[in-house]
């Protein structure tokens, strides 16, 4: 009897020893805490972005950057830094300043630089938008242009930035840059003026109503 217990308790050590089969990515990462590791041989999820890259010998034996710390952007409002090198603000987010991150190191064109990403599901407006790193989200148009932003200087970038609104918070909107923005589906043009935040050219900007 002491035998066929022992052998029993044998297969069973056994069963719990065995190295699960691997999972596909984004399935597994999923319910992961923030700060997740992954070796950059690997793509980086929907969703998520890169806040850390660095040497890792776990990650194989190659030089550079083979891994990255990666975050979850699903119910967050804003992240810093992102690491420009290696990853780009998902669907929905923007970039609202570009800095020098010494965990972003890299040897692309955008050296070490880093993002602020800023989720702009649910507001009305944006002050400033990167307009180098991003565009405006579906939906909303440029309301003026600054050339000289500070907030969006960085080595190999043009420090220009948008101020943005989001026309599903509004039934009109003005002035609207005609050079950065369409006028979108279901609204219509009131009047065309020139507008100082716009640019230096004449009847740069309209006034828009939703239909």
């Amino acid at each position: 009897m002491k035998h066929w217990m022992f052998a029993a308790l044998g297969l069973l050590m056994i069963g719990c020893n065995k190295v699960a089969p691997p999972q596909d990515l984004a399935t597994a990462l999923t319910p992961q805490p923030q700060g997740t590791t992954l070796c950059s041989n690997n793509l980086v999820p929907s969703g998520w972005v890169v806040t850390r890259a660095y040497y890792s010998g776990s990650c194989g034996s190659n030089f550079g950057n083979n891994t990255y710390t990666i975050e979850n952007t699903a119910n967050l409002t804003s992240l810093t830094p992102v690491c420009g090198a290696y990853s780009f603000p998902p669907s929905g987010w923007v970039a609202t300043s570009i800095f020098s991150s010494s965990g972003c190191s890299s040897t692309s064109s955008v050296s070490n630089t880093a993002y602020t990403i800023q989720n702009t599901a649910g507001l009305s407006t944006l002050s400033a938008m990167c307009a180098t790193v991003t565009q405006p989200p579906s939906g909303w148009v440029v309301t003026s242009v600054n050339n000289f932003s500070s907030a969006c200087s960085a080595p190999n970038r043009s420090p220009i930035s948008y101020s943005i609104s989001n026309t599903a918070k509004f039934t009109s909107i003005s002035p609207v840059c005609s050079s950065y923005s369409m006028v979108p589906s279901g609204w219509t043009i009131t009047s065309r003026f020139t507008s100082s935040g716009c640019g230096s050219s004449l009847n740069n900007a309209y006034a828009i109503r939703k239909l």
